[in-house]
């Protein structure tokens, strides 16, 4: 569960290399769930939601629970393009490095 709290906390100020700008977009303290700015990383995405990581996470448990262990074909299915009817997600860049 922690995994997509902090995931959902980073979602705003994520890929800030200049801690000064950062400070100034979000404080010196993150302590809540907050919107990504529009012209960041994650923009698009809103305050409290996963990023790419924290879903993949998310269709790992989901595979894991369905398959009972690891099943690299199950946990591909989740990567399927969005134009199937099988679909989980819509990047399969996984399936093809994985096969």
């Amino acid at each position: 569960m922690g995994t997509f709290i902090g995931d959902a906390l980073g979602v705003g100020p994520h890929w800030y290399y200049d801690l000064n700008q950062l400070r100034k977009d979000y404080g010196e303290w993150i302590d809540d769930y907050t919107n990504p700015k529009a012209d960041r990383y994650h923009s698009g995405l809103t305050a409290g939601e996963n990023s790419q990581t924290g879903q993949v996470v998310g269709f790992l448990l989901e595979s894991l629970a369905e398959s009972e262990n690891y099943d690299a074909s199950d946990f591909c299915l989740f990567w399927r393009p969005a134009t199937t009817t099988t679909s989980r997600c819509f990047w399969k860049a996984p399936c093809q490095m994985w096969g």
